[in-house]
């Protein structure tokens, strides 16, 4: 449950800013977690929102289930824009040593040791490290980062954070430890949820996704970050803004960031990489074969992403429509599964003209994207992303097949759901106008049908 209050009318507060340590703080919403409710509270100073009260979770042992584990690895992990973010600083074809902090599964690490001379290593507390390091034989240090004496007293070039920050209390300290280990003329880059996208708008996953009661503790504004990056010392920074996340990079010299070129080549050297070195259809290899898949799905590469496809444990329940469980939802398919199906169907649509298969499919891919949002909203970003464009794609196919019936059925469903008292709020259409546009010209046609 997630309450905006009226910032007009909503109480000031005596706590003061961690960031700024200004005094003008008012209440901006309430939640819950399952450890109790919180207020987030917002800055007028700084922009900054901090929780009250401020989370004390254990973060080595909040990811002991096997599930959180499987949706990291399977569909939460943004492989792509964790390499991004780093190839902005990181020249592949040079050389030098580079720190993940909070490295999680440790996918970041992985793509920088195949496909660069970089050395690496991660620390990560958690389970997640753990099982990592096993499965991607990677040096993670399975612990928590509070200095040199955790990585062996080495210094790196390169010290990355990836949605970390934000769980941090005393970012401060924080950050004092990361300059202890960097080069001097090395950088850090940091991601964290941008506190400026907390808003009544935003689709309920993207929301749930930014603040994660019971775990985050700070959100940054894009001013708030900076502010506190250059109180420890970091004297050049840059701040990007990039969807609903913020990417910094800090240091003490003068850098320049490279553009952010495109990735394809180096990503899929990754893919084929490792996985030749994972076990053939485990949860790792279903993972990453389904990222390559989609990657030459999406570039239109259909006959050489056949063979990636048939590396993915992927069987579809017949019985689909009536799993109303999470946990049975999450026992008999990927947790990439409705993302899966989506490009598995564009790929029956372009490739082969199979406009009955690919209904089928798009419709299998809502049918997993709306249980998943119902069931798990706080990890069904793309599930709600894919949602209404799978609802289109469906009745688009049926329009090829002149099937007028199931055609208008399929755009009932996102008309209805555009109108004025929409059958789920919670399920906001996408904004693009183009979006629409295409809607109401299929529309058309598909009325125009005999």
């Amino acid at each position: 449950m997630i309450q905006f209050l009226d910032a007009t009318s909503s109480m000031s507060d005596s706590l003061p800013c961690p960031i700024c340590r200004g005094s003008e703080t008012f209440q901006f919403l309430t939640t819950e977690s399952a450890s109790g409710p919180y207020v987030l509270l917002h800055c007028r100073d700084c922009a900054t929102k901090f929780y009250n009260p401020l989370p004390k979770t254990d973060y080595s042992a909040h990811t002991d289930s096997m599930h959180a584990v499987r949706a990291y690895v399977e569909s939460i992990a943004d492989i792509d824009g964790l390499t991004s973010n780093l190839l902005r600083v990181l020249d592949p074809h040079s050389g030098g040593k580079l720190l993940d902090i909070g490295c999680g599964f440790g996918f970041s690490i992985d793509v920088v040791r195949r496909t660069t001379n970089w050395q690496v290593v991660g620390v990560e507390p958690s389970t997640y490290g753990r099982i990592g390091e096993r499965y991607l034989q990677v040096p993670i240090h399975n612990k928590f980062f509070n200095g040199p004496e955790d990585v062996d007293g080495e210094t790196f070039q390169i010290i990355h954070a990836s949605e970390v920050i934000e769980h941090i209390l005393d970012p401060r300290d924080f950050l004092r430890a990361m300059d202890s280990c960097l080069a001097g003329d090395g950088i850090v880059v940091l991601t964290t949820p941008d506190a400026d996208r907390v808003e009544r708008e935003l689709n309920r996953a993207s929301l749930l996704a930014l603040l994660t009661p019971g775990s985050h503790a700070i959100l940054y504004s894009s001013q708030s970050l900076e502010r506190v990056l250059k109180e420890a010392g970091f004297t050049h920074v840059v701040v990007e803004n990039h969807a609903n996340h913020l990417v910094a990079y800090a240091s003490r010299k003068r850098f320049e960031l490279r553009e952010r070129a495109a990735r394809h080549e180096l990503m899929e050297r990754y893919y084929k990489s490792a996985l030749d070195a994972v076990e053939p259809f485990s949860f790792v290899a279903t993972g990453l074969a389904a990222r390559y898949y989609k990657l030459l799905a999406s570039a239109g590469r259909y006959a050489e992403a056949e063979p990636v496809f048939r590396r993915i444990a992927l069987v579809i329940p017949t019985d689909l429509e009536k799993i109303n469980r999470l946990d049975e939802l999450v026992e008999r398919l990927p947790y990439c599964a409705c993302g899966l199906l989506y490009f598995r169907a564009i790929h029956f649509l372009n490739a082969a003209g199979d406009y009955s298969m690919a209904a089928e499919l798009f419709r299998k891919a809502f049918v997993i994207a709306l249980k998943r949002i119902d069931l798990s909203p706080s990890i069904a970003d793309e599930e709600t992303h894919l949602l209404w464009h799978a609802k289109f794609h469906e009745a688009l196919c049926h329009f090829h097949l002149r099937q007028k019936a199931p055609a208008l059925a399929a755009m009932n469903a996102i008309l209805q759901q555009a109108g004025g008292d929409p059958p789920r709020p919670d399920l906001p259409l996408p904004r693009e106008r183009e979006f629409h546009t295409r809607v109401h010209s299929l529309y058309e046609q598909i009325r125009e049908l005999k």
